[in-house]
């Protein structure tokens, strides 16, 4: 059984028989004690990643299970991410409700995941497909102004991604990282997690420690590599980026995108110029490696913009994943504000 959860690798499992089921949940109960999850947690998971491999077996006959293993510092996620292009759901609201079933069940299995999981959100079109998001965390993993999800699947055929994405943070700033090595493979995961071990490492503003990563990518491949910096008050992002990052702010009606210089970093270094953009409540912020097409569009889906960042980048990836490449899918939202209080 071949785990690698190092630099928030995303494994991607096919299911399609209960055989595949009982893989998952083995696979999902090894990663969160490989990253030193309690017993509670484990099982968690395991019910989780159980209930959701089973529902697309019953229901769809094939999809797929994205398991994503994070750490920031001694604060842990695993997340769960179930997709098919099955039938969908007719009545969503009745089979989120226990004893409910279309497939001859107990009809427990979507309550029990929304109860143990610490987030949840699941999306559904008929004739196009269920994505299912469950994570389970321990208190404080993520900021509480924040809602943030990503993956990192390699090409496929092979082991290790080339791409990376890693998060620092503090109560009230968060920086994201986005690298991807030129090409695939060992040699592309070499240059983007010298980025990411460089990223989590440095104090530097991001212009100097976008220098400092080409230097130290010099002798790899080099990598396009973007950063993105927000803070709890205010309503805009800082964002600089070298290479084939892609970016978009994306709001109900329109998607605005982010600019990324030419050039790679570690082979041949733009003058930086780091751009500031609008960015609050609603908006979404998705930032994306090559692998990923570029022509995508939320407004095919309706309402989709409101779904959890998890639901935005599973659908992304199911939908718009180029096959020859890594792909990277990270999505983010700040929260709804608190109501005002009214003075008496």
């Amino acid at each position: 059984m071949e785990i690698i959860p190092l630099f928030n690798q995303t494994l991607d499992i096919e299911v399609a028989t209960e055989a595949d089921v009982g893989h998952v949940r083995r696979l999902g109960k090894a990663l969160g004690d490989r990253g030193g999850m309690d017993e509670m947690q484990r099982e968690r998971v395991g019910i989780i990643a159980t209930e959701a491999a089973r529902n697309i077996v019953r229901h769809a006959g094939r999809g797929r299970i994205l398991l994503n293993y994070l750490r920031f510092g001694d604060r842990i996620c695993l997340d769960i991410v179930a997709i098919d292009k099955g039938p969908g759901m007719r009545d969503l609201k009745s089979c989120m409700c226990d004893g409910v079933s279309t497939g001859g069940t107990a009809g427990n299995g979507l309550g029990a995941i929304r109860r143990l999981a610490t987030e949840f959100d699941i999306w559904t079109e008929l004739d196009a497909g269920t994505l299912l998001f469950a994570r389970i965390a321990t208190p404080g993993a993520l900021p509480d102004w924040l809602q943030l999800a990503g993956l990192s699947v390699a090409k496929p055929g092979n082991t290790v991604c080339g791409d990376v994405w890693s998060v620092k943070m503090t109560e009230d700033e968060v920086m994201l990282l986005v690298a991807d090595g030129l090409g695939h493979g060992s040699e592309a995961a070499t240059a983007s997690r010298r980025a990411a071990t460089l990223f989590q490492s440095s104090l530097q503003p991001v212009p100097e420690l976008l220098g400092q990563m080409h230097e130290a990518l010099r002798h790899t491949r080099g990598a396009a590599v973007a950063i993105t910096h927000v803070q709890r008050r205010g309503s805009s992002l800082n964002h600089a980026g070298v290479g084939n990052i892609g970016g978009s702010i994306v709001n109900a009606s329109k998607r605005n995108g982010i600019l990324s210089q030419h050039g790679t970093v570690g082979l041949s270094f733009p003058e930086l110029r780091p751009m500031l953009y609008n960015w609050n409540f609603p908006a979404l912020l998705v930032l994306y490696s090559d692998g990923l097409h570029s022509r995508w569009d939320l407004q095919d889906h309706p309402g989709l913009n409101r779904a959890h960042p998890g639901i935005v980048a599973a659908l992304l990836y199911r939908d718009q994943r180029r096959l020859r490449d890594d792909v990277t899918v990270v999505v983010l939202r700040r929260r709804p504000p608190p109501p005002e209080r009214i003075s008496a």
